[in-house]
């Protein structure tokens, strides 16, 4: 996975989330629940890492530290987003972030 662009590789890791957490063919309500599913283990990593950073004194492994964090955090917040979204998608009223509208 190398070889590929950031963004393709962002999201061959998350899909591989998603189906890891038992996620198929579904309704998108049902993709909701998979998308907050699937943010659990980002969430618990984030917890590790910012704990790993409290004590780190290294500069190279705390820039390291950070960068993951960062990813993983815009990951999360993603994760949400679409949860959120997808959660609602139907639903008369319901506001959709202009990110994820065409």
């Amino acid at each position: 996975m190398s070889g590929m662009p950031q963004r393709v590789r962002a999201h061959a890791l998350f899909s591989g989330a998603l189906h890891r957490v038992g996620c198929a063919v579904m309704t998108l309500r049902e993709m909701s629940a998979c998308y907050r599913a699937a943010a659990q283990p980002i969430r618990a990593r984030l917890r590790e890492l910012r704990i790993e950073m409290k004590t780190e004194h290294d500069p190279e492994r705390m820039f390291w530290l950070k960068r993951r964090t960062a990813v993983l955090t815009e990951m999360l917040r993603q994760m949400n987003e679409l949860a959120e979204l997808t959660e609602h998608y139907y639903e008369r009223g319901y506001y959709r972030n202009e990110k994820y509208r065409l």
